[in-house]
């Protein structure tokens, strides 16, 4: 739900800006490629994979809305960590230039992100030796997804995204 929402918000912020806008395509383009440098980056320099953590104490209720609060943070509070792929949708829905595409962007990619976890949850005994094989490779897909963001900004920057759209 946060992610959809950044994204709604993203899409109505590119409403008022004009998704043909220059100054919209020259900072998400120039958002999209610096994004894809700190990923790159990244794997050489320690302080772009800081990690701060935060233990609050709710007490014993328990229930939907500690939950709904809890994933909430959560996903706030992982942000850092999903930022260069997360902050290069928001970038795409912020060009897209309408609240329910900027919406459905991200809330296909919160599918994609959540989908992963809960089939692993549900069958981690059985995925464990897979995953500990895909881990060997994390840092390639790191490397081109870094890469896969810059060449989206590059693409935005040069007014040429519509390569992508089939």
């Amino acid at each position: 739900m946060i992610f959809t929402l950044a994204g709604a918000l993203a899409g109505i912020i590119g409403i008022s800006l004009s998704p043909n806008s220059l100054v919209v395509r020259l900072l998400s383009g120039i958002v999209l490629i610096i994004l894809g440098l700190i990923m790159l980056l990244a794997l050489k320099i320690p302080a772009f994979n800081y990690e701060a953590r935060l233990n609050p104490r709710l007490g014993n209720t328990s229930g939907y809305i500690r939950s709904a609060l809890i994933g909430g943070s959560f996903a706030l509070a992982w942000t850092p960590c999903l930022s260069p792929i997360l902050g290069g949708i928001l970038m795409l829905a912020l060009n897209s230039s309408t609240a329910l595409q900027g919406a459905l962007l991200l809330a296909v990619y919160s599918i994609g992100l959540g989908l992963p976890f809960i089939v692993m949850g549900l069958a981690f005994t059985a995925l464990h030796p897979i995953i500990k094989r895909i881990n060997k490779y994390s840092r390639y897909i790191y490397v081109a997804s870094g890469f896969i963001l810059i060449g989206a900004g590059i693409l935005i920057l040069s007014g040429k995204l519509d390569w992508l759209y089939i």
